[in-house]
């Protein structure tokens, strides 16, 4: 006999088979996020060798740091001391802000962000299927689906920033300088997201499998002896009692018109016979004549 009360999925009671998959994908899409974090914010994505004696100290995706740097294009030769935020007012003001951001550093940075925001909805995404809570094959589809975008934003991200270091109308004398940890950090991340996109991919299917099982035992457990029917909704009672209530009045009508077919038939019958000579009416025997 099929319970009407499914038992729970088999991850919930402990199967190691079941769970691999999902703590595999949360380890991964924890080291992805986390990894994200520091790249994004350390300045330490581009390096200037140390015995080089560069003005350029070190550039991130939001900061800039110099020692004495003189812009070649700089008609008033200022002197860049420290590190600045690379949306300073000062960088803008005198026109550095154009160079040290150009519109692929400025795409990479969008794209950064954005990767961040995918990284922090599949880690959410990923609580809520832990603590059982909504749809669990939802919320791994939304999983896979972030670190999907997230590997890919990540990974153009890598690719372009790798690439235009070596521009030399960007920054001067690109040989003295090298790609930093924090570079480092968001090719591990992107490494990483797309490992959680494999575990995140197994751990959904085996959610849907799980749906569909539970909404098939939930389908056929009413047909079992002793079972409830499922419940019906309020339209769903008014349209079968309505339906009841015109099936009920058709069998009348069909029984009604039945018995007056047969009365007019006897009738018929009757004067048959009477229009017949020396033939008793066997209506009439039959009723004492």
């Amino acid at each position: 006999m099929i319970s009407t009360n499914p038992k729970k999925p088999d991850k919930l009671q402990g199967n190691p088979i079941y769970d691999l998959p999902f703590y595999g994908a949360f380890a991964t899409t924890l080291a992805s996020i986390l990894l994200h974090f520091l790249a994004f914010c350390s300045p330490y994505w581009l390096e200037s060798y140390p015995d080089t004696k560069n003005p350029f100290l070190k550039l991130g995706l939001w900061s800039v740091c110099f020692d004495k740097f003189v812009h070649p294009k700089d008609n008033f030769g200022i002197e860049w001391t420290g590190c600045y935020w690379i949306f300073d007012w000062n960088l803008w003001n005198k026109g550095i802000w154009e160079w040290i951001d150009p519109p692929w550093l400025i795409a990479v940075q969008a794209m950064c962000g954005l990767a961040f925001i995918c990284h922090c909805v599949s880690l959410l995404c990923s609580l809520f299927h832990f603590l059982i809570i909504g749809t669990r094959s939802a919320e791994s589809a939304i999983c896979c689906g972030t670190q999907g975008v997230a590997c890919v934003f990540l990974c153009i991200s890598v690719i372009v920033f790798g690439v235009k270091v070596e521009d030399r109308d960007w920054m001067p004398r690109p040989d003295h300088n090298h790609l930093s940890w924090s570079y480092a950090f968001a090719v591990l991340s992107c490494f990483f997201s797309a490992i959680s996109c494999v575990f995140l991919y197994m751990v959904y299917k085996n959610d849907k499998e799980d749906d569909n099982r539970q909404d098939g035992q939930s389908g056929f457990a009413y047909l079992q002896p002793g079972a409830q029917p499922p419940a019906m909704s309020a339209a769903g009672s008014v349209y079968a009692a309505g339906a009841a209530r015109g099936q009920g009045q058709h069998t009348m009508s069909l029984h009604s018109g039945y018995s007056q077919g047969a009365a007019g038939a006897a009738v018929a019958t009757e004067a048959a016979l009477i229009d017949s000579p020396g033939r008793e009416c066997p209506v009439k025997a039959l009723a004492g004549y």
